[in-house]
């Protein structure tokens, strides 16, 4: 079994307490988004099928920018890969901001797709906090910061109303609001992630362990054929029942508020049941998690080959 210095594990108790209170932050944020990106872009463009484009490019902006930020986790480490998801999410949040004064929902779009930086943050968030732990903790440990996300879920959705009421107070479109507080509350988490995330984690696993996969020693991340490639029949199953899960759920709650506008919910109600869905994906993880046991030390090693920047073993 491999075991830790009692500093580092000082250090990744402090980490998980910091990827904690960012997940809190990052899934609030990005479920301000959820509850009220579609009904804007739908009421700008006059059309549904616009409405859904707005969650789609939300999705692909976290897509695109998970592995740049996968590989600068590598070449420096956990913080600076962070900063930049979060980062990117509140300069979207704010274009998005700009976009409703504006009317522009092609300008939304854009905005929107460099949103779904904060939802690439808050995924590479839940692998920082395995960095340090010991194999047959990993997974306790990214069950911990996956459940805080449920906090985040509860309270977002539900602050979209009243940011909508206060913009209205200062004579600014209501769809101003939750974009505007979404840039906040990424700022926040800019500054926690800045100022608490020290050392970094991934940081100061390279000095602490040997490297263990070549996948993760040399020239970056492997690309996505690679990665199928090196993968076994179990796992490509269970990503390909992942992507289908995925495509099923989007499609469902991104058309969601747009049916329940039609239907005369408010924005309130449409904030209640975004919660009550995304609390529900992460209310269970500390129930559903897997802890290493003898074999743990072989699996990381199998799981960071194929997470890639998810890992804890790059070098620049």
């Amino acid at each position: 079994m491999v075991t830790v210095a009692p500093q580092v594990e000082r250090v990744q108790r402090k980490v998980v307490r910091v990827l904690t209170g960012t997940q809190i932050l990052g899934s609030a944020s990005v479920t301000i988004g959820l509850a009220i990106s579609t009904l804007i872009a739908a009421s700008l463009s006059g059309s549904d099928a616009v409405g859904g484009l707005a969650q789609t490019a939300a999705v692909a902006g976290a897509a695109l920018l998970a592995l740049p930020g996968a590989r600068l986790a590598q070449r420096r480490g956990r913080r600076p890969a962070l900063i930049l998801g979060y980062g990117t999410g509140a300069l979207g949040a704010l274009i998005a901001a700009v976009a409703v004064g504006l009317g522009l929902w092609q300008m939304l779009l854009v905005g929107l797709l460099l949103f779904g930086g904060a939802s690439s943050a808050n995924y590479a968030a839940r692998y920082a906090a395995t960095d340090l732990a010991e194999p047959q903790r990993r997974a306790r440990e990214l069950s911990r910061v996956v459940w805080a996300a449920m906090i985040g879920a509860i309270i977002g959705p539900n602050l979209a109303d009243p940011a909508g009421r206060v913009a209205a107070w200062l004579g600014m479109p209501v769809g101003v609001g939750p974009f505007l507080l979404a840039a906040l509350v990424l700022g926040v988490a800019v500054l926690v992630i800045q100022l608490g995330l020290r050392p970094d984690p991934l940081v100061v696993v390279k000095s602490t362990r040997p490297v263990e996969s070549p996948h993760c020693s040399g020239g970056g991340s492997p690309g996505g054929l690679r990665i199928w490639g090196s993968l076994g029949p179990m796992a490509r199953l269970a990503l390909v029942g992942v992507m289908l899960c995925h495509t099923a759920m989007v499609g469902l709650m991104s058309m969601t508020p747009v049916h329940m506008n039609h239907a005369g919910s408010s924005l309130r109600v449409v904030g209640v049941v975004i919660s009550l869905h995304v609390a529900a994906m992460y209310a269970a993880s500390p129930a559903v998690r897997v802890d290493g046991g003898p074999a743990g030390p072989r699996a990381g090693a199998r799981d960071r080959r194929v997470t890639g920047g998810g890992g804890v073993r790059g070098r620049g």
